[in-house]
């Protein structure tokens, strides 16, 4: 999904976020048959200030009013053992990052596409965590009257570390970035100072669940991925930097940024337990009549809530759902017993993406 951050007051803010179909258990947790087994690849993706083939080429054409980014990837292979218990193999991407509307606004200038700084201060915030995941899998499902509950529980190896945070008060002033800035740095490699350290290794675990019931008006879903979650890494690369200065970066005669900051810190190796946010989708079908129903829902990740509409054409199992505040058409179909498959993207041109998700499960 994407690549590591670049030194993070290099050239701009972000990891440097390298799209890549490394794919989430696909939507809701369900149960398949028993004695069936599953393959699924899904990778849902969002970037609210920069495209995300921008991100990709690091290279921003544009950019608008935002202040996160998440992509959360899987695939895994699984066997439904029988009603109740299904287990497998699994391996992820998780990325999540929170950052100020100003610190895209440096990324984009800083890239010379004759868009100048303003004149003014700019606040430059963003906490950001990466993970690589593989591990087993063990799902359970159970009925309690008309509710069934399916729990997933997941652990395995951690690879891949990157949690930044940066905290800075900069402002431009005669053709340069001046002010300070505070960076604690975990990585698996170092964009800040090129240091060769080991690869750390960490564990993880994770819990997730899926409440569905029926009632008189229609089917109704609560899916929660990583309710409960955590990632220990030991004695992890760590760098915390100070930077105190009245020349952060400077304009070369090609109008290109050149950051050059300076400072002081400490390089050492820590223990590092990182959380991502839960992540939640509750959807309702309301009847309409036999063969049509409405949809309307909610994701939420953290702080922020996106509502959905749509309606499923129940003779074709396809549901079609328009997501608000992404501006974002979705798609999903059970195909046959064997095969479904969802989409969802904000453009039909990739280059003007910030959202875009999609899963295929193949059951057999």
């Amino acid at each position: 999904m994407f690549k590591h951050f670049r030194a993070p007051l290099l050239r701009g803010f972000f990891l440097s976020l390298v799209f890549v179909i490394t794919p989430v258990f696909g939507g809701d947790l369900h149960t398949p048959i028993s004695n069936t087994a599953w393959f699924s690849v899904s990778s849902n993706n969002h970037s609210e200030a920069i495209t995300i083939l921008d991100l990709y080429e690091d290279d921003p054409e544009s950019v608008q009013h935002g202040d996160l980014i998440y992509s959360f990837s899987q695939w895994q292979i699984g066997y439904q053992l029988n009603q109740s218990i299904g287990f497998g193999f699994i391996r992820g991407l998780d990325i999540y990052a929170q950052h100020s509307p100003d610190a895209a606004d440096i990324y984009y200038s800083s890239n010379a596409h004759g868009q100048e700084f303003e004149n003014r201060n700019y606040k430059y915030n963003l906490e950001g965590d990466v993970q690589r995941t593989q591990g087993f899998f063990l799902t359970y499902n159970t009925q309690l009257g008309d509710l069934t509950i399916t729990y997933m529980f997941e652990a395995g190896q951690a690879f891949g570390l990157t949690s930044v945070d940066i905290n800075g008060e900069l402002s431009y002033e005669s053709d340069q970035l001046i002010g300070t800035a505070d960076i604690d740095y975990f990585y698996e490699k170092d964009a800040l100072y090129k240091r060769e350290v080991p690869e750390p290794e960490g564990t993880y675990w994770s819990v997730s669940a899926t409440l569905a019931y029926p009632s008189n008006i229609g089917r109704h879903s609560l899916n929660i991925d990583d309710l409960f979650n955590q990632t220990h890494w030991h004695e992890a690369p760590y760098t915390q930097v100070q930077i105190n200065t009245d020349r952060v970066a400077a304009t070369n005669d090609n109008g290109s940024t050149v950051f050059r900051p300076l400072g002081s810190g400490l390089e050492t190796y820590k223990s590092k337990t990182q959380v991502f946010p839960k992540r939640i989708n509750f959807k309702n079908y309301l009847i309409i009549d036999e063969h049509l129903e409405a949809i309307a829902g909610i994701n939420t990740i953290d702080k922020d809530i996106w509502p959905y509409l749509g309606a499923s054409i129940l003779a074709s199992n396809l549901d079609i759902s328009y997501h608000i505040k992404e501006k974002s058409i979705s798609i999903a179909q059970s195909v046959n017993s064997n095969f479904s498959y969802r989409l969802e993207a904000d453009h039909l041109a990739f280059e003007d993406m910030h959202r875009l998700s999609f899963s295929l499960e193949f059951f057999y």
